[in-house]
């Protein structure tokens, strides 16, 4: 009789166990949910900012929920479903009103980062030894396609109809979101640490060396870089200026219109923020290559276009 009654108690705890961590599959009733944060973008235009002064500021607990699992990159909202990438290969997903767990999808590889979901398929990029790039749609739970990119950046981006991300080894790719189809490739000769940004028509990405390095969205074609002297290994934020933060606690505020405030520039532990002298980081009206002339904090003249910042 008790030998029963612990294979039943056994048995119904195995299937509440696999109920509340089963796979992952997103009904189609929940497309039309608005998608706020589709990925880590890092600028006031983010959707999920609040600027009706609705917050009251309180930040009271309203559920608590659980992964057996070590999370990895961003959390990501999509559809009202929060999404939780985590080290032992899998992304976990929950509702984010009641914080009931709605299931896993099993990777292949350790997320690199954050989720980027658009309707019903999820982009994830995969540490390495995966190096891989992988399209996911969520409603039939298949890969709908791969690529093969060496320690892809956290946190691919969607810019109109491309999907953008960059690379250790130096590469920015644009590919076709649907299919994978490689639309541009740039190599910019530098180490990546950082993922890319966009704004403007322009894709910005940073480097191990501190090169800021911008390139058109459409075709990939560099448009300017400018050298920070310090390693940029995040994201850069883009809002009225292009705001650039180093390892060495460097913040640089670069313009990004002619008619543009000057570049500020201020180091952090030090209490002395100054203007530096004005000089548009751009010129593009008639000269759609790389700009003749910058000046962020000194002087350059190089034509080329390469600029350093003073330390």
């Amino acid at each position: 009789m008790y030998l029963r009654l612990i294979v039943l108690t056994s048995l119904l705890f195995g299937i509440t166990l696999c109920s509340c961590t089963g796979r992952y599959r997103l009904n189609r009733t929940t497309l039309p949910e608005p998608s706020p944060w589709l990925n880590a973008r890092a600028d006031i235009a983010a959707t999920g900012s609040i600027t009706t002064g609705d917050y009251s500021g309180g930040l009271e607990p309203i559920w608590k929920g659980k992964v057996s699992d070590r999370p990895v990159g961003s959390l990501v909202i999509t559809h009202n479903h929060l999404t939780v990438p985590g080290s032992r290969k899998r992304v976990w997903f929950f509702d984010c009103r009641t914080g009931s767990k709605l299931g896993k999808l099993k990777t292949g590889g350790v997320p690199q980062g954050g989720v980027t979901v658009v309707d019903s398929l999820a982009y994830i990029s995969l540490a390495s030894p995966r190096d891989r790039l992988t399209c996911v749609d969520l409603i039939h739970r298949q890969t709908r396609w791969q690529l093969r990119i060496k320690d892809a950046a956290s946190g691919p981006i969607i810019v109109g109809d491309r999907l953008i991300t960059s690379s250790s080894d130096g590469f920015v790719t644009a590919s076709d979101p649907m299919t994978g189809k490689q639309l541009w490739r740039f190599a910019t000769g530098e180490r990546l640490l950082g993922p890319v940004s966009a704004a403007s028509g322009r894709v910005f990405v940073g480097s191990g060396d501190g090169t800021l390095i911008a390139l058109s969205d459409s075709d990939g074609k560099e448009l300017y870089r400018v050298n920070l002297k310090g390693p940029i290994v995040s994201a850069v934020a883009i809002a009225e200026y292009v705001y650039v933060a180093n390892a060495e606690g460097q913040l640089v505020a670069l313009a990004q219109q002619v008619q543009a405030a000057a570049p500020r520039q201020s180091q952090v532990g030090d209490h002395q923020i100054g203007p530096q002298p004005a000089h548009p980081l751009e010129r593009f009206g008639h000269r759609p290559s790389l700009p003749t002339h910058l000046q962020i904090g000194g002087r350059c003249d190089d034509p080329g276009g390469v600029c350093s910042i003073p330390r």
